[in-house]
């Protein structure tokens, strides 16, 4: 498995972001090729599924609105970045473990999610579980 600096998830993100002109995680995937899948799951919030060459990002289909969108930049991350990997389902308790693959496609979703102007350090910090430091370093505005 690649294993990535934050500095080349960045680039690899503003790269998917400057090509579909979108910072949208619903638009890159589409321009990707990965089906988005949005179903009831429970209290699963989502998974990545990579099945006979086909990507899948499953959302739970019962979150808000923005809610859809951390999960997706998410899955999007690792869709990007750990293509072959079948990730586990996030639940409210385990969304974000401390593994290097989910820390990787939070990395990548902070950076999809910041270009969109609308997200704030709380959500980095408090959703996403990302440390303090790697938010200063990323130049998202506190």
């Amino acid at each position: 498995m690649v294993k990535y600096s934050q500095e080349e998830i960045k680039q690899l993100a503003e790269k998917l972001i400057k090509k579909t002109d979108s910072a949208s995680p619903f638009e890159i995937a589409k321009y990707l090729n990965i089906n988005i899948v949005e179903c009831e799951l429970g209290n699963i919030l989502g998974y990545y599924k990579y099945h006979k060459r086909n990507k899948y990002i499953i959302i739970n289909k019962n979150l808000d609105e923005a809610m859809k969108l951390i999960v997706c930049s998410h899955e999007l991350g690792h869709a990007v970045l750990h293509t072959r990997v079948n990730t586990p389902y996030l639940t409210k308790f385990t969304l974000f473990s401390e593994s290097r693959i989910e820390r990787d496609a939070n990395v990548f979703a902070m950076y999809v999610l910041q270009q969109l102007g609308k997200w704030n350090y709380y959500v980095f910090v408090n959703i996403l579980k990302l440390p303090e430091v790697l938010i200063k370093n990323s130049s998202c505005v506190i």
